[in-house]
């Protein structure tokens, strides 16, 4: 009987200290669409198709990895240069867009894809939208023009109201990016491996969230 006593004092303390998480909520962006890993994936990452698929299979959002070329146009594609994953070449900073032929990625007819059509699909179905920015290419060693980037970005934003700019969350390794930003209803989130520095940037700088990186 005393063992009894014992279990039930038990369950009811550990009820009893039991906390309500309802107020958090969970969401799930699909990782450069559907998935970065071509094993796993229907599409290869960072094309129209892969984020139209993670929609469909539930997600609430998907990040997408965005660089810069030099004419000023934003880019779905994550490596710095197009050699090794597509039948473009040379870094992706240093190519003309608006004179390039169309490139296809990862051995498949789908071609690279400008950010403003991901970003028109997306938020017309008002979804999440982070935006993974690749503020340095190591392929020409240089940081993007981050002035050049957020007139880029004001662009293809004013096409959206409020609330779907609400919805979009610029990421990026560089504080200095993210004060460079201009826009005030996107959020910005700074990304780092070394959370206790990051925290003192964000909170300095008033950025909306920390992404972590994690093994």
């Amino acid at each position: 009987m005393r063992k009894w006593i014992y279990v039930l004092v038990v369950l009811s303390t550990l009820f009893s200290c039991k906390k309500d998480y309802s107020h958090l909520e969970t969401k799930v962006l699909g990782h450069a669409g559907e998935s970065i890993h071509n094993a796993r994936s229907e599409y290869p990452p960072n094309t129209l198709e892969s984020v139209k698929h993670a929609l469909v299979l539930g997600a609430d959002g998907v990040e997408i990895d965005v660089q810069l070329s030099i004419d000023g146009t934003l880019l779905a594609w994550h490596d710095p240069e197009l050699d090794a994953n597509s039948t473009g070449s040379g870094c992706v900073n240093s190519t003309d867009w608006s004179n390039s032929p169309e490139i296809l990625v990862y051995n498949s007819d789908l071609p690279l894809t400008p950010l403003s059509s991901i970003m028109e699909y997306v938020l017309e179905y008002n979804k999440e939208l982070m935006l993974d920015v690749k503020n340095y290419n190591s392929c020409n060693e240089s940081y993007i023009d981050y002035a050049t980037f957020n007139n880029s970005l004001n662009n293809l934003l004013t096409a959206y109201s409020s609330d779907q700019k609400n919805l979009i969350t610029i990421n990026s390794t560089s504080p200095g990016l993210l004060v460079e930003l201009t826009d005030v209803e996107i959020k910005k989130s700074l990304e780092s491996d070394v959370p206790e520095e990051a925290l003192q940037y964000a909170i300095g700088y008033n950025f909306d969230m920390l992404t972590i990186k994690l093994d």
